[in-house]
């Protein structure tokens, strides 16, 4: 245990910070608060969270007291140094994004009921209200019989909530705009999530993270030539955007270009072929660059001629990584995979490709390919890395020192059955969360995580109830350049045969590693690929 002190100036926002303790059996900490008047604020925080902020205290003398508290709830004190930092306070609240790539009786699927989950967790330790604003493209609030518009929802601290979009918004949403998008803002920090869309069938349903980031210069990297690519651009300005859209080749050079403007806190939903680039015709070797003034949130779906979606978040054109990760790839007789490279570079590059088993070992021949400037590398052939087209595991890429990035796709091997994305891994992490669980008789979650570095890496599970509680944890050690993909039920047995369509998952390890989570049907008529969030 541990006592601090400190007397803050009017209004200020306070940082806490502590180590770990050093017991293997801390399920988490206990945070008491007060002032002269005794304690006012107790905050139980799971998992390895080592800060929590508070905002716009008083000018008072405050008192911080930490404990260590086991998996029972017992406290016990730790020796330990803090760290506490104060700042004026300002306005600085959480603020995602997300499309609605959908809306009821308006979705462009063939499936009408369609319908938008989210999912939030909040990793910290205090309650943070959460303002859901449905916009239309015009950047007119929602409005109309049996909605509400703006909705405030509360989430306590450690807690997870999933909503669909009519339980947020009440049922008259399905009636509203096709093309409006949703804007979540938080009062506090500590919140991470992500959308999933699906319908009543159970036949689709892939998503994304949550957008946090306004791009300035954007990628999105994939493209369906046998269905339709759909975009989605939210302006989240109080001023107008121009958004110029580039068509590029796999050699770097512009093939089309298409400029729109996108309205104050309003949206564009498009095809991409059919309401953009109109005389070109989809080619997976191709993707789209975008630059907009100001910057602006973009996702993309694609859609095949059955109704199986895949659903990327834009990748911001100035980041990438020399080295990157794709932590699922199978080609079987059952499944496909196919990747999408970007050279983010104006120079020609190279990159080398290496599949790697989930023991480690090199499958097939390692790989090499030239990128040209701003070119893009498509690998679809499933037997790219052995003919005899029976793989799976990982894979390595790594360039000679150009930046990329990427996505994955993965599906059915007769592109009828599913169909799910994810970006390729640039960094990797030692703390993620997974803000969903579904795992009963009709549906499972996933988990895979791979470890690319020299030693051994110790990765704890935890799988948290929606109102915080630790349902069941597990310690997995991967030996170096090894991965586990296991169904979560594997990774914990306890939780075979139980119900759980709630709650969220935590991931720490003491080595930087990959992951992401799945979820999907155990008949595998449809499937949904997030990745790892870092705690904010």
């Amino acid at each position: 245990m541990f006592l601090s002190m400190c007397r803050l100036a009017p209004a200020s926002d306070v940082t806490l910070a502590w180590d770990p303790s050093p017991s293997g059996s801390v399920a988490g900490y206990k945070l008491y608060m007060g002032n002269t008047s005794g304690v006012y604020q107790t905050s139980v925080f799971v998992g390895n969270h080592t800060w929590y902020q508070w905002t716009g205290l008083s000018a008072d003398p405050h008192y911080f007291v930490v404990t260590a508290i086991d998996a029972y709830g017992n406290e016990s004190s730790f020796s330990n140094e803090v760290s506490i930092n104060t700042t004026p306070s300002k306005a600085s609240p959480s603020v995602f994004l997300l499309p609605r790539f959908q809306a009821g009786q308006h979705s462009f699927l063939s499936d009408e009921n369609t319908w938008t989950g989210i999912a939030l967790t909040n990793t910290g330790l205090g309650s943070a209200d959460l303002t859901f604003t449905a916009l239309d493209s015009e950047g007119n609030a929602l409005a109309g019989p049996q909605i509400v518009n703006p909705a405030t929802l509360r989430i306590y601290g450690g807690n997870q909530l999933a909503r669909l979009d009519t339980e947020i918004f009440g049922n008259g949403i399905l009636q509203s705009d096709p093309n409006s998008w949703i804007r979540v803002e938080s009062s506090g920090p500590g919140i991470s999530g992500f959308y999933l869309m699906f319908n009543d069938d159970v036949t689709l349903m892939d998503g994304s993270y949550f957008s946090s980031l306004p791009l300035a210069e954007f990628v999105l990297t994939d493209i369906e030539d046998t269905g339709s690519t759909r975009i989605s651009v939210a302006n989240d300005n109080s001023v107008n955007a121009t958004v110029d859209f580039e068509l590029v080749t796999a050699g770097g050079s512009v093939l089309k270009s298409v400029s729109r403007n996108i309205k104050a806190r309003g949206s564009m939903a498009a095809d991409l072929f059919g309401d953009l680039f109109i005389e070109a015709t989809p080619d997976p070797t191709n993707y789209v660059r975008a630059y907009s003034n100001p910057a602006v949130h973009a996702f993309e779906l694609m859609l095949q001629e059955t109704d199986s979606i895949a659903i990327l978040a834009g990748q911001q054109a100035g980041a990438g990584s020399p080295v990157l990760f794709s932590p699922q790839y199978v080609a079987d007789e059952t499944y496909r995979t196919s990747l999408s490279i970007i050279n983010l570079d104006p120079r020609a590059g190279s990159v080398r490709l290496r599949l790697r088993g989930d023991d480690g070992s090199q499958i097939g021949t390692v790989r090499t390919a030239a990128l040209e400037p701003n070119g893009k590398l498509y690998i679809e052939d499933q037997g790219f890395f052995q003919a005899s087209q029976s793989s799976g595991g990982y894979v390595e890429i790594a360039s000679d020192g150009i930046k990329l990035t990427g996505s994955v796709l993965f599906g059915d091997i007769r592109r009828r059955a599913f169909l799910s994305a994810l970006p390729l891994v640039s960094s990797l992490q030692t703390s993620a969360v997974f803000s969903h669980v579904a795992s009963n008789d009709l549906y499972f979650t996933g988990i895979a995580i791979v470890n690319p570095n020299a030693t051994e890496a110790s990765v704890e599970l935890q799988v948290y109830s929606d109102e915080g509680n630790r349902i069941d944890s597990t310690r997995i050690r991967i030996p170096a350049g090894q991965r586990r993909c296991r169904l979560l039920t594997e990774f914990l047995p306890a939780m075979a045969g139980i119900s759980q369509l709630k709650g969220y998952i935590r991931l720490n390890s003491d080595i930087p590693v990959a992951s992401f989570c799945m979820f999907g049907t155990h008949s595998l008529s449809m499937l949904s690929a997030i990745p790892g969030q870092a705690p904010p």
